[in-house]
């Protein structure tokens, strides 16, 4: 295994991973789905608005606006939405601009700090409503990528009214970069996450040692990377463009964005639609008392992969062995199949797989409805492979199963690290390595965890109690954050989460989210007073660009700021078609 997966980051943000299921699986375009019986309520009246809290509000106020000077996109980069795109129509329509904030908000004369910012403009712009902010989650994701594709997810109607602008966050694409130099035994660990005391003790001390490279050579974004330090930026950005409120679209960890923003900023809440969203008390504190959970294990992701596996497996059993190659036993199937590679690796199509290969796989493949029929006939064929049924082959089936996983690694929700190496011991004494951590910074800066690193231990082994193996993936992804991690936390916002904005927000979850479960988008309706919550009732993460009833919901939200009914559920896509369908 080559490859550590990412804390399904939460960005690819799920468009891109839309895409990524088009081009191995079929068109983009999902097939329309039926609109929610209910009619689309009349637009409520805004709630009264509320005034930003003191601190924030004071000091983006105290920060000169930054110019803006729009002009053609550079060529590469996370700002080449030029590139490749300029002929089509909302490629005609793209510019980019830089823009320059304070490097600490604390100090908003002083140091300042580069953003890079790609607008796709209204396609009627004598009809224009204002700007529509997006991001694509992560945290890594850059925005600049994901505005074209947002325009185009959201609907011709949204991208006709609104100029759709994505700002690379702090240490993303273009705008900056947040490394630490220093002697690291391994730039990357082989292993999903640790199982034997060996393979522990290996991924603590390599957290230590990325630790202290931080601590004696960074750059200076290390210490200003927080989520609140990224909402300071949007609402600077939005005095640069002189708008009076903002409209905002975000997925993933972009919802955590969303959630910060209009906590720190409610009297400038337009509009916000939030999709596939993150608890935001998990993610920041937690519960109140001693933090004794990683924030990656209170997010409860383990729990969302394994809801979302387990549903699987039963509508596989449904729908037979016609359409679904594991019926029926699909459960059993899948146990024997992750039992055995815990015991021996399953030579299969060349490789040799292990249960964390597997865990791996399928989370995944669980970002997209379109590749869980990849992820069962991949455990089919492995089952088979077990009894000698299938010889090994030219790997067709295992490279597209790596290149699903590869792409929404590089780029996907949650991104984390995309490891290389063999997994042999490196040879003494550590070398110089400078590292890219603008993942880990965001997260550890933004969030309470333990001290002690052996608190992941017990976490992991907690979790994999009702999620197994899933619970140990998703725990270990910020065990680099023990020991007051990477980055300062002092400029991040941890709270309060009870909030009236100015106009209340939009809240969509899915059913059967591996990486954001729905009990996150319950708690931020909770949260977020006069929020409506849409349910998508099916698979994947985040709802966008998935059908009608979505597409409609968003954008009538968006343009005319109509509310939908209370408990508004979308229908899902089939989980496994017919043959030939």
């Amino acid at each position: 295994m080559t490859s550590r997966s990412g804390l399904a980051s939460l960005t690819l943000s799920v468009s891109l991973v839309l895409a990524l299921a088009a081009g191995l699986l079929g068109a983009l375009v999902p097939g329309a789905t039926p609109a929610a019986a209910a009619a689309v309520a009349p637009a409520a009246p805004a709630a009264a608005p509320t005034s930003d809290r003191p601190q924030a509000g004071a000091q983006v106020a105290r920060a000169p606006v930054p110019r803006l000077t729009w002009g053609r996109c550079d060529g590469g980069g996370a700002r080449g939405g030029d590139s490749g795109q300029a002929r089509t129509p909302i490629g005609q329509r793209i510019s980019c601009a830089t823009a320059w904030v304070p490097l600490d908000y604390d100090r908003p004369k002083g140091a300042r700090t580069r953003l890079a910012l790609l607008k796709v403009a209204a396609a009627r712009p004598a009809q224009r409503i204002g700007t529509l902010f997006v991001n694509p989650g992560g945290p890594g994701g850059p925005s600049t990528q994901f505005a074209p594709q947002a325009a185009r997810l959201l609907g011709s109607r949204v991208a006709a009214r609104f100029d759709v602008v994505g700002i690379d966050p702090r240490g993303t694409g273009g705008s900056g970069e947040i490394s630490c130099r220093g002697r690291v035994q391994r730039a990357y660990l082989p292993w999903e996450y640790p199982r034997t005391d060996a393979e522990t003790v290996t991924t603590l001390r390599r957290d230590g040692q990325v630790r202290r490279a931080c601590r004696r050579e960074a750059t200076a974004l290390t210490d200003h990377a927080s989520t609140a330090d990224n909402a300071r930026d949007m609402e600077l950005v939005r005095r640069a463009l002189g708008e009076r409120r903002i409209s905002y679209y975000g997925i993933s960890y972009g919802t955590y964005l969303g959630a910060t923003y209009a906590a720190m900023f409610p009297g400038r809440v337009r509009a916000m639609t939030v999709d596939g969203v993150l608890d935001p008390v998990a993610w920041s504190t937690g519960p109140a008392g001693p933090v004794r959970t990683p924030f990656s294990t209170r997010l409860g992701s383990d729990v969302g992969t394994q809801e979302a596996l387990t549903a699987a497996l039963a509508r596989c059993d449904q729908v037979g062995p016609a359409r679904c190659p594991l019926a029926p036993g699909a459960q059993q199937t899948w146990d024997r199949v992750v039992a055995t590679a815990a015991t021996r690796p399953i030579r299969f199509e060349g490789e040799r797989i292990n249960e964390r290969d597997i865990y791996s796989f399928a989370t995944s493949l669980l970002y997209d409805r379109r590749t869980v029929s990849l992820l069962v006939r991949y455990v089919a064929d492995l089952d088979a492979a077990i009894d000698g049924r299938v010889a090994p082959g030219l790997g067709a089936l295992q490279r597209r199963v790596r290149e699903v996983q590869r792409r929404r690694e590089e780029v996907g929700p949650w991104t984390w690290e995309t490891a290389s190496g063999t997994g042999r011991p490196a040879a003494n004494p550590a070398p110089l390595r400078t590292l890219g951590l603008q993942p880990q910074a965001v997260m550890c800066s933004d969030s309470s965890n333990p001290q002690q690193p052996q608190a992941w231990i017990r976490a992991a082994a907690e979790a994999d109690r009702t999620a197994p193996g899933f619970g140990s993936l998703w725990t270990w992804l910020s065990s680099i954050c023990a020991r007051q991690g990477i980055g300062s936390g002092a400029d991040s916002y941890r709270g309060p989460w009870q909030t009236r904005t100015a106009y209340p927000l939009l809240v969509v979850g899915n059913s059967h989210d591996p990486s954001t479960p729905i009990h996150g988008a319950r708690r931020v309706h909770e949260l977020f007073a006069g929020s409506r919550l849409v349910t998508y009732d099916g698979w994947g993460h985040g709802a966008i660009g998935t059908g009608t009833c979505i597409r409609r919901t968003m954008a009538a939200y968006l343009l005319d700021r109509d509310l939908p009914p209370e408990g508004r559920i979308c229908p899902g896509g089939v989980l496994f078609p017919r043959p030939g369908a």
